[in-house]
């Protein structure tokens, strides 16, 4: 093993520094744009590797070793010290050069290049293909204004130490002509002649450039002539501004994220889009969407009036490209269900992407950043075929980490710079009445308390037998019993849902009554809620996964058209693709992990006229914990699609819970118990 302790030698360069940077240039054969952990990665490769080469040759300056060791740190734990190599500390590496510079002082060398080489003229030629520039006799007037010449603040030109040469593309020979005049340079034939066939390649291209925007211009204003955007839905609506404008944005860009929130008409937005190309050019139009919301897609299509063939989203339903003979526009509904590149469903959807007649793809989600990382839209993007996903690699070192400046970029890029995604929030958009979000804590009866209390304790029996037993790390064993927990905590608080949804049911204070939307996560819940709110005389219906494809949307238009006064969801039936704005009151009797903010859009929504708001239903510590971390995803996520850093990535969910749960069972938290209660109807 290469120590960080050494003795200083003739090398004059720290040899672990010098032999790290050696075996990472050794193995950066792609920058690490194919292979993980092999040689540097991609913002790295050009100085890691051009330092490496510099250490081979000369001494490297106290500040390269500084930034060497900075660099090379990053890659220690998964390919220096495997190598048998030890860095150094900082500090350690400091004090080195210090010994160094005592024993060895700096002594610059007289000239850079061969006496026989230097003459009064400099001289730029081609070799290989590549702009080659041989300095003048005064070398280091025009060494600082060659490295001018960067991309994203690399420097283009690469200085061989060899052959004391300076070689860059070729592309790049308009601006090295505006640094290394003519009057000091010599350039030669070959390089001009190729500058007069790259200047005839530039104005072919622009023209060709010129040519393609005209004809994007003129299929925009076929579509928009054929889309008639003013004009009355076959139902009477007439679509917003803001549906508008991403009608356009499709048009455009034609593969897009409509990322708008929840409740603003995303569906009818890309519908309307997507009949415009089948009016224009005769394209079939599929569409990518949640099994359960068919039969809504069919009736929003029949409101813009085009054909559409509309398909769950699973592997096995998604089309072959290999089966598909025509032109097609793709729609996908909640995107975000895409977000696992080694999912079949995934790899089914991107192969249809690959068609060669897929014309647009319009993938839809009010919640593209799903779990609050940057990492959830990669899939989408390359889907679309951004350029920013060409290298997954080089994307996840950039944004894997959310930081603030890179999340910014990406904001930017995505939205401005190469816009593929369009996003707007309600305030930004809607006049809609004011949302309020009210946490009602859970009150339980003697009885309803003692079948929580019964079911807490076995539970706490079978924690504590984990424990004992040393099961305590199975995989996913923590978030099933918190499940278990929930559970009998959903149904302790039935009382207390049922007495709130009385309360508006009935109405208070001379006030009458109105209608009431309730979400639940557990079926027993649900249809309890109805038993007990039916015999008290009122009509409710239950949305559950149960439920008939054929009967989901009489059940919203009963609920709409108030022929009944409640309807309790389960949230990933109800949470999705449906509209309840006749009520204004939603009762969240717990929550989903990823729909809570959905189940909340079905009223706070287009078409909302009165302030609406959602009473959370919380019992015991579990519930709290819970909804913390659902606000706190739900804030990242927004925060992140508007290019901010959150500072929560990283968090290990499974653990948390595992730390709540051991908690709980060992009674650090106390659970409410109210002794006022007055006794209960023992039918329950």
């Amino acid at each position: 093993m290469i120590t960080a302790t050494f003795a200083i030698t003739a090398n004059q360069n720290h040899p672990a520094i010098e032999a790290a940077l050696a075996h990472m240039a050794a193995h950066d054969t792609d920058h690490a744009s194919t292979r993980n952990n092999v040689g540097f990665n991609g913002r790295d490769t050009e100085f890691g590797c051009s330092l490496a080469q510099q250490a081979s040759t000369k001494r490297l300056s106290d500040k390269q070793h500084e930034l060497a060791c900075k660099m090379l740190w990053r890659y220690n734990n998964t390919q220096i010290a495997p190598a048998g190599i030890q860095l150094p500390v900082l500090g350690d590496l400091q004090a080195w050069l210090r010994e160094r510079e005592r024993l060895h002082p700096y002594k610059p060398t007289a000239t850079i290049l061969p006496p026989a080489t230097l003459s009064s003229m400099g001289r730029v030629y081609l070799h290989n293909g590549q702009l080659t520039v041989q300095m003048p006799k005064n070398y280091w007037d025009w060494v600082p204004k060659i490295k001018t010449i960067e991309v994203s603040g690399h420097i283009v030109a690469k200085y061989d130490s060899a052959t004391k040469l300076w070689q860059l593309p070729l592309d790049w020979l308009d601006a090295l002509q505006q640094i290394l005049p003519t009057t000091h340079f010599d350039y030669t034939p070959e390089v001009l002649a190729s500058k007069a066939e790259q200047e005839k390649r530039r104005k072919l291209a622009a023209l060709e450039l010129e040519i393609r925007k005209e004809a994007q211009q003129a299929r925009i204003n076929k579509l928009l002539r054929v889309a008639r955007l003013d004009e009355p839905l076959a139902n009477g609506w007439l679509l917003q501004q803001h549906q508008k404008e991403a009608v356009q944005f499709v048009f455009e860009h034609e593969r897009v994220i409509i990322g708008d929130q929840m409740g603003l008409g995303k569906t009818l937005s890309a519908l309307k889009a997507a009949a415009a190309y089948q009016q224009a050019f005769g394209c079939d139009i599929i569409c990518l969407v949640p099994v359960t919301l068919i039969d809504n897609w069919h009736k929003e299509a029949a409101y813009v009036g085009c054909k559409i063939k509309a398909m769950g989203q699973t592997a096995g339903r998604i089309p072959k490209p290999q089966d598909i003979t025509k032109k097609f526009v793709l729609i996908v509904d909640e995107c975000h269900a895409f977000k696992n590149m080694g999912s079949q469903r995934t790899k089914a959807y991107m192969a249809l992407t690959e068609s060669p007649h897929l014309v647009a793809n319009i993938c839809m989600s009010g919640t593209p950043v799903k779990n609050g990382s940057p990492s959830d839209i990669y899939p989408i993007l390359k889907s679309l075929k951004h350029p920013i996903a060409e290298n997954k690699k080089r994307f996840f070192d950039r944004y894997g980490s959310a930081s603030e400046g890179y999340l910014r970029e990406l904001h930017q890029i995505l939205t401005v710079e190469q816009p593929v995604m369009i996003r707007r929030t309600k305030e930004e958009v809607l006049d809609l009445p004011m949302f309020t979000r009210q946490m009602v804590e859970g009150v339980l009866t003697p009885y309803a308390q003692s079948i929580y209390d019964a079911k807490f304790k076995a539970l706490q029996v079978e924690y504590n037998r984990r424990v004992a037993e040393d099961e305590i790390s199975s995989t996913g064993w923590e978030l099933v019993m918190l499940n278990h927990l929930r559970h009998a905590g959903s149904v302790a608080k039935i009382d207390t849902v049922v007495d709130l949804a009385l309360e508006f049911l009935q109405g208070v204070d001379g006030l009458a009554g109105e209608q009431v939307v309730i979400f639940t996560v557990f079926k027993d819940t649900a249809f309890e809620i109805q038993q007990r709110l039916q015999a008290q005389g009122f009509v409710v219906d239950v949305l559950s996964g149960d439920t008939k494809q054929s009967d989901r949307d009489p059940m919203v238009q009963r609920f709409q058209t108030k022929q009944t006064d409640a309807i309790v969801c389960m949230s990933q039936a109800g949470g999705v693709g449906i509209t309840l704005t006749s009520a204004s009151k939603v009762i969240m009797a717990d929550r989903d992990w990823n729909l809570h903010s959905q189940c909340e859009s079905r009223v706070d929504r287009l078409g909302q006229t009165k302030p609406t708001t959602a009473y959370w239903v919380r019992y015991t510590i579990c519930d709290s914990w819970i909804d913390n971390k659902l606000i706190e995803k739900e804030n990242t996520s927004d925060l992140i699609l508007q290019g901010y850093s959150t500072g929560i990535e990283g968090v290990n969910w499974s653990e948390e819970a595992r730390n709540l749960l051991a908690a709980v069972f060992s009674g650090e938290y106390k659970l409410p118990v109210d002794e006022d209660i007055p006794d209960y109807d023992e039918e329950f």
